[in-house]
Parts: C-alpha cells; structure tokens; sequence
C-alpha cells in the first residue's frame, strides 16, 4: 500500500491533481476515504483518520480478539480490501497520464473529495467506465455531472447521502448504485434548479474553468475538427487559466450606456454567465479594468488560444467593437443551453 501510495502522490503532483497534490493528502487520507467507503459496525461519515484508527479499527481487534475465527476473518477482509483500494485509486490516477477524460475531471475540474470514496469504489468493482443502462454514458460520467451540478455549481458539499452510497456500493448491484446517484443529483440539482442557478450570478462557480473548457471542445466539434489531445489540456492548464469578466467588476463608463441604466443595473450583471469567459493569466492581467471594445482593440482576447474568446472576440469586432447589457443576456442563453445538454441526466 505504501508504494502505491508513493506513486498515487507522484502522478498527483506531476499531472497537478489538487486533491492529491495537496501536501495534507497523505495514506491516512485514503484510508479515510476507505472507511467511508467500508460497511461496519462504526460508521460514521464524517469520521477522521484518528476516528478511523482509535475508534474502529483498535476497538473492532479489541471485541473480536477472544474470538480468533471472527478476528482473522476481519483482519483478513480490511487489509485485503483496503490494498484493493489503494491499487483502485492508483489505477485511476494513471489513467490521468493517458486519458483526456480523466485529466479534464482530476485535473482541470478538480473532482470534489467528498466523491472519492464512491469513484474509487467503483473502480474497484469495474464499473467506473461502464455504461449506465438508462443512457450512453459511463459512470464516470454520472460522477461528472455530480460534480459540476452540485458541488461545483450549487456551491454545497452533501456528505451524508454521497458516504453511505459510497458505502453501500461494496455490496449492491450497479442498477441500484446508477439508480441512487441519479436520484441524489435530481435532488440536490435538477434540471430547473441548475437553469436557475446558472441565470444567476455564478462567478464563485469553481467549476468554471472546466465548463469553459468543454464549450471550447463543443466549438471545435462544430467547427469540425478534434477535441484537445491531452497535451493540448496540459498546456491548457500551464497557462494557469482564469475566468474573465468581459465587463470589468469596476465599472469604466457613466450612464446610461451599453444598455445598463445604473450602477445597480451593471453590478446586478456583471458576474452572469455571459459576462464572463476563460482566459489565459497573462492575458487576464493586461485585461483588468479595460471595457471590452478596449480589450478587443489591445488584442488581449485575440491572442488567447481559447476557442470561445476567439469567437468573443469575433463577434465583439464584427459588430463594430460594440458589446451591450443585451450581447451578455443572449451569451447567457447560450452558455445554460449548452451546460444543460452537456451534463443532462
């Protein structure tokens, strides 16, 4: 398990995955996750590493050692299925080196750790890249849209629900496992809740850079040539990408103008979906405070390598370096249609 550890922490810092990357991300990290992820008698889904040791583990030896039967059958199942977990999430993390599914999700989305006990779970039953039966998506894909509708996009980390699926999943067949996570994204983010939620302002969304990402993917698909290899992703993230407002937060006009009638008019607007866009950081610091006719006349959103500030930048030129409180409504609309086709259930 340690040397699976020491390469899990290597691949983790190589291909910039934040969980495993982070200098508290140790092995008593993934025996947490492994416990949360493990039927018993001391369940609890928030429980730490210290609670994992002083409460289940030493207590469970304590009851069961008069019995020596009961305790080699423990001790044999623990230690072989937390060596399986380990190898599961080793395996996952190596398929970040090779797979541009897998480095988008880990790396650029940054999978939230409360759906890592589940995910690693999976792999260790073979399931992860499996189809669903309801749809022509894997399970990797369900734990996607999971991820982007509720922790990234509601904003909330539901724990107790995610844990005790994660739990259950050792055991139950993958209908129910498919049936039971489909039904926690409905409640916690349904089709009408994520449409409004994204109406509203989301720039605190950290899922942001992965949406745009996708976008940009959905514009060179119509466009009709290949998504990002996954060298392409890994640049793509050397340029420590970030989310620009194309108007800027600090107003650089009087009013009326461009369609907003106020400061309140123009505050209520400025961080909607469509006034923003991803950006390179270089870029994004020549960019700050500039209005966007300003931003297209300094060639800041034309020297970026992203598909859909190209395409901003077009559009903001072709109509005569003119960009409105309507452009951002319409670009709004488009963005929820595309969100919503893309993580749809």
């Amino acid at each position: 398990m340690y040397h699976y550890y020491n390469e899990i922490k290597d691949i983790g810092e190589e291909y910039s995955i934040n969980l495993i990357s982070q200098k508290n991300f140790t092995e008593d990290s993934i025996m947490r996750y492994h416990f949360i992820a493990y039927p018993n008698e001391k369940y609890d889904y928030s429980a730490t590493s210290d609670y994992v040791l002083d409460v289940f583990l030493k207590n469970t030896l304590k009851v069961k050692k008069s019995n020596l039967t009961e305790l080699e059958a423990f001790i044999d199942d623990y230690t072989k299925d937390l060596t399986i977990f380990f190898e599961s999430l080793l395996a996952i993390v190596k398929k970040v080196k090779t797979d541009e599914k897998y480095y988008k999700i880990f790396s650029l989305l940054g999978l939230s750790a409360l759906l890592y006990p589940l995910v690693i779970r999976l792999e260790a039953k073979q399931l992860l890249g499996k189809n669903i039966s309801s749809k022509a998506i894997t399970f990797l894909d369900l734990i996607e849209i999971a991820d982007v509708r509720v922790y990234k996009t509601r904003g909330t980390d539901p724990t107790r629900d995610i844990s005790y699926l994660a739990c259950d999943t050792k055991s139950i067949q993958e209908d129910e496992i498919e049936s039971r996570l489909i039904s926690f994204i409905n409640r916690f983010m349904g089709d009408a809740t994520f449409k409004s939620t994204l109406e509203n302002n989301i720039y605190g969304n950290v899922g942001l850079k992965h949406i745009f990402i996708e976008y940009d993917e959905q514009i060179l698909k119509n466009r009709g040539n290949s998504p990002y290899s996954l060298q392409d992703l890994i640049n793509i993230n050397n340029t420590s990408p970030t989310i620009e407002h194309i108007f800027a937060q600090e107003v650089r006009f009087n009013f009326p103008s461009r369609g907003f009638g106020s400061d309140e008019d123009y505050i209520s607007t400025i961080h909607k979906f469509g006034n923003l866009t991803i950006l390179e950081k270089s870029l994004n610091s020549k960019a700050t405070n500039k209005t966007p006719e300003q931003k297209v006349i300094d060639n800041v959103y034309s020297k970026s390598l992203f598909k859909c500030t190209e395409s901003l930048n077009a559009a903001i030129k072709n109509n005569s370096n003119d960009f409105t409180k309507d452009d951002v409504n319409k670009r709004t609309t488009e963005l929820i249609k595309f969100c919503l086709n893309r993580w749809s259930l």
